[in-house]
Order: C-alpha cells, then structure tokens, then sequence
C-alpha cells in the first residue's frame, strides 16, 4: 500500500515538475531572444530586463506563485483552449511547494461559490457568471488569465503572482525531441503525431474512465516519462530544448500573465502575453470557439483570403474571405460510460463560432450568405464581428464580406500601408493570403515581406503559425 502511495505522490510530484521546467525553459528561452531585444534595448538594458524575469518567475527575491492553466486547442476557446486541467507551484528563495496536477472540475464542481460574474464585451452575452473552465472567453488572453486567477483565488484560498498557459503542442514538442513512449499500463505507444488522438480517446472513454479514475491520468503518466527524461539532459540541452519552446511562444502555444506591473510590460513587450497588439494600421484577428463539444477544431485547414483596393482618395476597401475545411470526417466513436446507451464520436460535425477583430471604426460594407457578420462589440480597442460556421467534413466552406477601413493614406510622391495579422493564441497553423492593388500611377518600392508582382498587383501568400507584420511604401510612376 506505502508503495502504491509512493508511486502516486511521485507521479504527481513530476507533473507538477513538468510545469515548472517549462518555465524555468521558458526563461532560458528569453535569455536568447536577440531578434527581440537587441532591436531595441543596448546590452545592460538587456541584462537588467532578463534578471527582472529570473528573479520573478523562479522566486529568487520574493514568493511566485503560479497557476498552470493547461488548455485543450482542439477544443478551441478564444482565449487558447477548453482548460481541461489545473497546476499550482509556489517558488520561494530556492524553495518549491508543488500541489498535484487536478482536473479542473475538482474546482469548477463549486465555481458557484465564486460567485464571479463579469459583464462582457460582448453585448449579447450580458453579465456573465464565470467558471475557470470558461474563463478563456476573451480574444485577450491577461483578461482570460486574470479572470482565472481571481476565480482560482477564491475557490482555492491561494495567492496567485503568474498565470502560464500551454497547449498540447508542448508535450507534443518535447515527444518529437525525446522520442515516442510506452505506456505500459495503457498497452500505448505514444508519438508526436498521435498524441493528439490518444489523449483525446484516452479522456472521452479509456480505462481510467471506465474505472472511474480521473480520465487525465494518462496526461500524468506521460508527463512522467517526459520528466524522468529531461532529468537526465545537462545545461546544453535544456538550452537547446528552450529555443523549441520559445518558437512555441512565438506562435501563442505558451501564454504568460504576470500580477505584476513591470513584468506584465515586459511580457507584452516580447509578445509572450497573449495579449492584443496595439496598432494605428490595419489589423486583422479571426479566432474561434467550439460549439459542437468535441474535438474536431485540431483538424481544420483555415485560409484567410483579403484583397486590399487601395483608392484615389486614399481609402481603402477590403474583400475578405475566410474557407474553413474539416479534414476529418466523424471520426472515434465510442459510448460515454456515464452515457452507456448514447453513442457519440470524439471528432463530430464542427460548429464554431468565429471572432474577427478589426479597426475601431471599420465599417462593414457587406457580408454573403451564411457569414452573417454580427457586431459582438469591443476589446483592446479593436471593433469585434462574428457568425457561426457549421461545417460539413471534407467540404470546404467560405465566409466572405466586405469593409472599409476607418483612415487614409496621405502621401504626395509616396505612401506607406501597414498591415498587422494577428495569429490566435493556440491557434493552429492557416494559410494568409492578401492581394493589393493601387491607385492608377502608383508601384511598390518597398516591402518587408517576401512578396510576389503581377499585373500591377501585389500578393502575399504564406502558411503562418505567428504574428505577421506587413509593411508596403508605394511611390509615384
């Protein structure tokens, strides 16, 4: 019995391991960030900011306490994933308290008790009473983040100083780096390219379910293997394994909340937030929500089309299309064992409903057929529009509508167009492709992106899993 108890607090133990290193890798990572910093800050400035950083995130001056919000991207949320389940480590001057990875409705079973209730942004949703498994509902993720922690705070009776959010792509990261494993217990063999769906399985109707155990106790017995493996690497290769991880950061899989100021400023400022990007340009931001309560958002190909008319008055239009393509067809059935008479799938039909963020002001010219564009009103500045997209497997759909900008560009032998695409926090990689077209007598001179020319016509064309900044200046003929 001891043993069995041993083996168990071990396991949790390791978990909670697992989400520290993750930090402590994270930090490395932003000790090599030059193509950041060294734009920017001169070396001291640099030094100081990473030793801010250090000090705040290990505990070496004072306490930080730290909530992991582990989130599933293939249930979508705007604010990353459906956070499945729950870490909490405590660093104290070399001191670490670790508590057991839970799910999250260990917490959530009396979210009520929060009583936490937030009017959102969004005027059709009213006041809200929030649960930490819904907390992730804002396109902003410090907003999601400090919304967990209060409710997390009042349920738990614990302080909270950083929240961090990861998605599967890091356990599916450090698979790719260690090797695939054996789970014994479970008769699995577990790689980079079936996580996904193991755990998936796993969680909806494996053993542990149907024993009654907690159905996320394969997520500890992987992180376990992952643990007793990264265990043994030196310096070097943690080092090497935090540039994995930064590019993970880079492309939102990894969020960062700090309570405080000054780091919350250097976090947004080496965009590890996950917060809006603030910007006088276009911008453009589409993200989404699961609706259909299953997994299927990890098998959707997405391409954002948009199509710049740059007029004589310096007015721009846009002609923007979004297609939306499950991959999978239903696909894992399986019958629920609290649910024995219902059988259901792990990926069904997708029903998302989709979030676009554009300019303050933009007005919305037209929209087509099933993309009915609703005003879903406002954050960081930015005006929100939505629609729902019910998508049939293997059948692509298209969205299409149409805005104009709220500014002009003023030049009178050049002018500048700035366009920033923001990736979505735990999104999965998409296709962007903009197409601009100038005024009569005007050609590109510069652009900061590797673009192609056709017929007077300009065209970006890229798959991206990250923020994408344009930059074109156009001269007179």
């Amino acid at each position: 019995m001891r043993s069995s108890r041993n083996k168990k607090s071990r396991k949790f133990l390791l978990t909670s391991l697992f989400a520290l290193l993750i930090i402590i890798l994270l930090v490395f990572g932003l000790s090599r960030l030059p193509k950041y910093i060294n734009k920017v800050v001169d070396k001291t400035t640099k030094i100081s900011e990473y030793n801010l950083l250090l000090q705040n995130f290990l505990g070496t001056e004072k306490r930080n306490d730290t909530l992991i919000l582990f989130m599933n991207n293939a249930e979508q949320r705007y604010g990353g994933g459906f956070i499945g389940s729950l870490g909490y480590v405590s660093l104290d001057k070399g001191k670490i308290k670790l508590d057991p990875v839970r799910e999250v409705y260990y917490y959530d079973y009396f979210f009520g008790e929060a009583n936490y209730i937030e009017k959102s942004p969004d005027p059709t949703e009213g006041e809200v009473l929030y649960s930490l498994k819904d907390s992730g509902q804002s396109l902003d993720w410090p907003a999601n983040a400090k919304r967990a922690d209060i409710i997390f705070e009042r349920l738990s009776k614990k302080n909270v100083n950083t929240v961090l959010g990861v998605t599967p792509e890091v356990l599916k990261y450090l698979i790719q780096k260690t090797g695939p494993i054996e789970l014994k217990d479970y008769k699995l063999t577990v790689t980079d390219s079936n996580i996904t769906e193991t755990i998936q399985q796993q969680v909806e109707f494996g053993k542990d379910k149907r024993q009654g155990k907690d159905p996320k106790t394969i997520l500890t017995s992987i992180v376990t293997v992952l643990m007793e493996r990264l265990q043994k690497k030196n310096i070097a290769e943690l080092k090497d394994l935090a540039l994995g991880l930064e590019k993970l950061a880079e492309s939102r899989q990894i969020l960062v909340y700090s309570s405080d100021y000054e780091v919350s400023q250097l976090l947004k400022k080496y965009k590890l937030d996950g917060s809006l990007e603030s910007t006088s340009a276009d911008y453009f931001l589409t993200s989404e929500k699961n609706l259909s309560i299953d997994k299927s958002n990890a098998f959707i190909d997405r391409k954002i089309s948009r199509s710049f008319n740059i007029i004589e008055d310096g007015s721009i239009e846009v002609s923007a299309k979004i297609v939306r393509n499950q991959t999978l067809p239903v696909s894992f059935p399986y019958y629920d064992p609290n649910i024995p008479d219902v059988l259901t799938h792990v990926v069904r039909k997708n029903k998302s409903f989709i979030k676009i963020a554009l300019p303050k002001k933009t007005q919305i010219i037209d929209y087509e057929g099933a993309t009915k564009l609703e005003f879903r009103g406002s954050e960081g500045g930015y005006d929100i529009y939505g629609f729902q997209s019910d998508l049939e497997p293997l059948v692509p759909s298209e969205y299409n509508f149409k805005y104009k900008l709220p500014f002009k560009l003023a030049g009178e032998s050049t002018f500048q167009l700035d366009s920033y695409i923001q990736y979505p926090n735990g999104g999965w990689k998409n296709e962007v492709a903009n197409e601009f077209v100038a005024p009569k007598g005007w050609r590109l001179k510069y652009s900061n992106q590797p673009i192609k020319q056709s017929g007077g016509k300009v065209y970006y064309n890229e798959k991206v899993d990250k923020d994408i900044q344009l930059k074109l200046i156009y001269e007179k003929k």
